[in-house]
């Protein structure tokens, strides 16, 4: 069985400075609507771009 893979667009990265915040804001997000993942082991953590876009992907224990 694979990992639990999650992946959340950043939206409020924008200004300097702001890309680690918003990527803790988005795990503590999930962290809190996800039940699925609530309690797992966060084990990667990888970021894409489509344009203009960044997404950052979570990989969690199965």
């Amino acid at each position: 069985m694979g990992d639990i893979v999650r992946v959340v667009e950043l939206t409020s990265y924008q200004q300097q400075g702001r890309l680690l915040p918003a990527m803790r804001e988005a795990v503590q997000t999930l962290r809190r609507t996800d039940t699925t993942v609530a309690q797992k082991h966060l084990c990667d953590v990888a970021l894409s771009r489509v344009g203009s876009r960044l997404y950052i992907h979570f990989y969690f224990e199965p």
